[in-house]
């Protein structure tokens, strides 16, 4: 007999009986779950969950654990895709959720009588899943025509930051019709997001969806944006590609070499037939006279910017209606001027060290509203263009110039001019009782920005019962100012208070540093007038808890030694200044403004909890919120006395009694913290920091 009979014959006539089929299940079970132990055996929760997957993922189907059948979808084919419904299946789906509802109602009926039932809510989870589905199917959307479709895709393939991951690529994967809506519109394909070229990266994978683009885009005009660091770049097989469709090209950026540009003129002179807008930011390796005429023949030009040193450029002057210009010395302002008869826009910002004097004729240009000049060479005013020019449309002018008086020439071509200006930004030499001058050239003003005020000015603007005001329809006023000025609130308190409509809208003050905001604010909000000695204790508590928290973060240059005793230390002082704050009481919101420790809490509220030291044992965030609660009330009381707000470290806006920021918690919390305040580096620089 064999070794497999002899165990044959045992098992058949043992007189052991045989285990029971469950007992064997579970051993095998236990035995396999014992050598894999990463996969558990499933808990009654888990066997639970699982069933409730099962009739959610098989909705209209009758389950065998249900005691009635779950809804019957009465469009099944809807709910898989984005199709348009048509009458009769809305008629179906609202009667089928109607009759949803009444079947939820009743479950939950049932539920409350029986909440340990299973399949009670198993088949409520189902139903409610049914009508969460059905309901979706008649959202709005679906139902949005093809021309409003059309027009969102429009507005969504138009952003000025493309790229090859945003529409109107995305907007083809939503679904069947939306992507057929999509390839039926070129005009959305026609921006290609911005191209910087390198001739170590030919584009091989960047070729096919490039090519997939222009052909999406039909006959559409194009838009393209192109850069380059590299010399040479215009035998690139992407640039060869665009050259190619070059008669579609309506909107231009180009930054490339200068000696790419020239080489361009053989590929795109005479073929530029839709070419509308046009930038060139032109790099020189070296000074030399350089003639670009790649561009100079294009029908449709109109709008140019241009940003480059001195070269010699050819375009259709004539033609264009706006134009700007960066540069060092002058590339086309004097043919753009003398030629154009169409200009409604010029921007001319310049370093040249030689003026334009005696090379520009006096001229009428009478389509002309907009007027940006920029003079940043000490030796050069702009006064010769400002003299040379009678501009009768004129509507919006910005001039720059610190190293004179631009005053008296302004007021010239003003009365020149005979123009009607809404709009002036002058930055140029203080002069006493010349701001005042102008205002009172341009009554019909309703925006003006300047540099600074003296006190004379400031007087003039205050409205005064039965006296013409100064620039009656003055909205806005931003003063770029060093120095406070106590007179600003009396005057805009005048404007605000009196019988006559002449309240500003938006006063702005801006600063060059963020100490020079802080101490305006505390001499216009009146914080300058607390006890010195006082204001002194609390100002040190303030930059003690910022130097512990500074020396905190920097803690990562350190050894691990010292990093460890850099806790323990910044963790005791930390410490002991939380709790001198938690126990003293403020009476006086003023000496919280005045040393900024509001503005710190709240920052130390909002870090990360492993960004303080030791969080576990102190609970610095917590405690930061807590003080900032308790202050809030004292805060609150004293709001209806404040009237400025810091808008960034460097910019202080006048909040009026009747603005909508006093009427919403949100806003109040602006004028108490300010906004877009930066965090705790920028406390550092208050006055009181150490």
């Amino acid at each position: 007999m064999t070794f497999l009979e002899h165990l044959l014959s045992r098992r058949c006539f043992s007189s052991r009986p045989e285990p029971p089929l469950n007992l064997l299940r579970q051993k095998r079970n236990k035995f396999r779950f014992s050598r894999f132990p990463f996969y558990p055996p499933p808990s009654a929760k888990c066997i639970a969950s699982m069933g409730k997957l099962k009739i959610l993922t098989k909705l209209g189907r009758q389950s065998s654990e249900l005691s009635r059948p779950v809804p019957l979808s009465p469009t099944p084919h809807l709910c898989t895709s984005n199709q348009q419904l048509n009458d009769t299946e809305v008629t179906r789906i609202l009667h089928a959720i109607s009759g949803a509802e009444s079947d939820v109602a009743g479950l939950v009926q049932r539920i409350k009588t029986n909440p340990r039932d299973k399949v009670i809510q198993r088949q409520y989870l189902a139903c409610v899943h049914f009508l969460e589905e059905h309901k979706g199917l008649l959202s709005p959307v679906r139902r949005l025509p093809y021309e409003i479709l059309a027009q969102m895709f429009d507005v969504c393939a138009n952003d000025l930051e493309s790229c090859w991951t945003v529409p109107p690529w995305t907007l083809a994967h939503v679904s069947r019709r939306w992507r057929a809506v999509a390839l039926s519109l070129p005009e959305i394909w026609g921006v290609v997001p911005p191209i910087r070229l390198s001739m170590k990266d030919k584009g091989k994978k960047f070729i096919p969806l490039l090519r997939e683009l222009l052909h999406r885009s039909g006959e559409h005009p194009l838009s393209l944006h192109v850069s380059s660091d590299e010399v040479g770049i215009v035998n690139h097989p992407i640039f060869q590609l665009l050259i190619t469709h070059c008669m579609r090209w309506r909107t231009v950026v180009m930054e490339l070499e200068v000696r790419d540009f020239q080489a361009l003129t053989q590929f795109i002179r005479r073929r530029l037939s839709s070419l509308y807008s046009l930038k060139l930011v032109v790099r020189m390796p070296h000074d030399g006279d350089y003639v670009l005429e790649p561009f100079s023949i294009a029908p449709m030009l109109r709008e140019v910017e241009i940003d480059c040193p001195r070269i010699q450029l050819l375009l259709p002057w004539e033609q264009l209606t706006r134009y700007t210009e960066r540069s060092t010395d002058p590339i086309g302002v004097l043919q753009v001027l003398s030629v154009s008869s169409e200009m409604n826009y010029f921007s001319y910002s310049t370093r040249a060290i030689i003026d334009i004097q005696g090379h520009l004729e006096p001229m009428t240009l009478t389509k002309i509203t907009t007027l940006h000049l920029t003079f940043y060479n000490q030796w050069v005013s702009g006064t010769s263009i400002i003299a040379s020019l009678t501009l009768p449309a004129l509507s919006d002018l910005h001039v720059r110039s610190l190293n004179t008086s631009l005053v008296d020439d302004l007021i010239h071509m003003t009365l020149r001019s005979k123009c009607v200006l809404q709009k002036l930004s002058i930055h140029s030499l203080p002069v006493k009782g010349g701001l005042t001058r102008i205002l009172l050239f341009t009554p019909f003003l309703t925006e003006f920005k300047c540099n600074d005020f003296v006190n004379d000015d400031i007087e003039r603007l205050r409205a005064i019962p039965g006296s013409p005001s100064l620039a009656p329809r003055l909205r806005k006023l931003v003063i770029q100012s060093d120095t406070p000025m106590r007179e600003l609130n009396e005057m805009i308190f005048s404007r605000h208070s009196g019988a006559e409509n002449v309240a500003l809208e938006s006063l702005t003050l801006k600063f060059t540093s963020s100490v020079e905001c802080f101490d305006a604010q505390c001499v216009l909000e009146g914080w300058d007038t607390v006890v010195t000695k006082l204001a002194r204790v609390i100002g040190g508590w303030r930059a003690d808890i910022e130097k512990e928290l500074v020396i905190w973060v920097t803690r990562s240059r350190a050894s691990s030694w010292d990093k460890a005793m850099m806790g323990v230390k910044a963790t005791h002082r930390l410490g002991v200044e939380f709790r001198t704050l938690e126990t003293y009481e403020f009476s006086d919101a003023k000496y919280i403004y005045h040393s900024g420790i509001h503005n710190v809490m709240k920052e130390v509220g909002n870090m990360a909890p492993g960004a303080l030291p030791r969080v576990e044992g102190y609970n610095f965030r917590e405690r930061a919120r807590a003080l900032v609660d308790k202050w809030q009330p004292l805060l609150f009381s004293d709001l209806p006395k404040r009237h400025w707000m810091r808008r960034g470290p460097t910019t202080l806006e006048y909040v009026s009694d009747c603005s909508v920021l006093r009427y919403s918690e949100t806003g109040m919390l602006s004028i108490i913290f300010g906004v877009d305040m930066g965090g705790l580096d920028l406390y550092k620089v208050l006055r009181n920091a150490e």
